[in-house]
């Protein structure tokens, strides 16, 4: 992992004087006798009687999968990450529903709702229990009136719509997907492919480092330090790692102008570390690298610490780490291509769907004053 901290004695030797850095600790193993209470999280707003608070959901979900010791956007077991994607449709997930169904542990990474599997005459078997996606549609509220012209004041608001879709290995008849061995390294082509966006995106890569790190400072220091890619036990390995590290740099104030915590204790730090886990995730599923980074046990609590403290957290650092990515895929012009077809067929989706705007779960750029529960906000409004 990589986080943003202030230098310690061994650190400090290759390292000009006043810089901060990015760097991956050592995971030390730790013991837990009894799995902690889950402790609820911030609530966003009180939701009617009998309407579920979606973000106290899905933050839930992947609480009680951190809890047990999993990371839930990584595939342990065969060492490969594949994107959730819509089956019939063949168009990726987006946002929180990516980590969303990454953490329900399936190999196949194709999804479908009842009614797309029903229209294939394929049928969900019984007993198999489905898994919530979000999207959301723009709806439109009058919230008062003019005072000098009397006309009403319309507000667009972010409706959250919750979905239910099943995996394929849980729906009969679909068709089975092929699962070739884990690749334990990457191809030359993979490799030339990320060595190409590093050098489109300009980022400065240092070898020699004993771990890797992002370092800047004011001074302008704003560069990535890595080892030597041969003391990687294979090349997957060192192209996990500074996909790890591309994330850290796309929040440099003059990218994407993220907030970073020098104390390891504090949220800020965790925050940033949230991003780039789930970031670098996300990388390694678009870019075929095999390997994913060390586990690393003291990371776990910290997730724990900041969920539980606010349950917005996860779609946030959903939509920030889909933010890094595209900004990283968007300096290759296959991959960029790519991000534009997916964004007009789900604007396409949408108009069939007769609806002005809907959004995939983490494409909408909250304000968090404006945010808003679609259960408390529809409570009493009728479109």
């Amino acid at each position: 992992m990589a986080t943003f901290r202030r230098f310690d004695v061994a650190s400090a030797a290759n390292a000009p004087s006043g810089t901060q850095v990015a760097k991956a600790p050592v995971a030390q193993p730790t013991e837990r006798s009894e799995p902690e209470k889950l402790a609820p999280a911030r609530r966003s707003g009180p939701a009617p009687a009998g309407k579920p608070n979606h973000f106290q959901d899905m933050t839930d979900r992947i609480l009680a999968r951190i809890e047990e010791g999993v990371v839930p956007w990584r595939m342990d077991w065969d060492g490969a990450v594949r994107w959730p994607q819509s089956g019939t449709k063949g168009s990726p997930y987006h946002g929180v529903n990516v980590p969303m169904l990454l953490s329900q542990g399936f190999q196949d990474n194709r999804w479908a709702t009842v009614k797309q599997a029903n229209a294939q005459g394929w049928s969900i078997r019984a007993g198999e229990k489905g898994s919530p996606i979000y999207f959301h549609q723009m709806i439109q509220k009058q919230v008062g009136e003019d005072v000098e012209t009397g006309e009403p004041v319309i507000k667009t608001f972010p409706l959250m719509r919750r979905f239910i879709v099943f995996n394929y290995s849980q729906i009969d008849g679909a068709p089975q997907q092929e699962f070739d061995a884990a690749a334990k390294t990457i191809t030359s082509s993979q490799a030339e492919r990320i060595d190409d966006i590093v050098a489109a995106m300009g980022a400065e890569v240092v070898h020699g480092f004993r771990v890797p790190s992002f370092q800047m400072d004011s001074t302008g220091l704003d560069r990535i330090c890595m080892p030597a890619k041969d003391s990687f036990e294979q090349d997957s390995g060192y192209y996990a790692a500074l996909l790890h590290e591309l994330v850290h740099w796309t929040g440099h104030p003059e990218r994407l102008n993220r907030v970073f915590g020098r104390d390891r204790e504090s949220p800020e730090y965790a925050r940033e570390e949230l991003r780039a886990e789930i970031g670098s995730a996300m990388l390694c599923a678009r870019l075929g690298v095999p390997h994913q980074l060390e586990n690393h046990a003291g990371y776990i609590d910290a997730y724990l610490r900041l969920l539980r403290s606010d349950n917005r957290e996860l779609y946030r650092a959903s939509r920030d780490a889909e933010k890094a990515v595209n900004l990283i895929l968007s300096h290759h012009p296959e991959l960029r291509e790519q991000i534009r077809e997916e964004a007009t067929a789900m604007a396409a989706d949408a108009k069939a769907a007769g609806l002005e705007e809907q959004f995939d779960a983490g494409m909408f750029d909250y304000d968090d004053e404006l945010l808003v529960d679609a259960d408390a906000v529809l409570a009493n409004f009728a479109p």
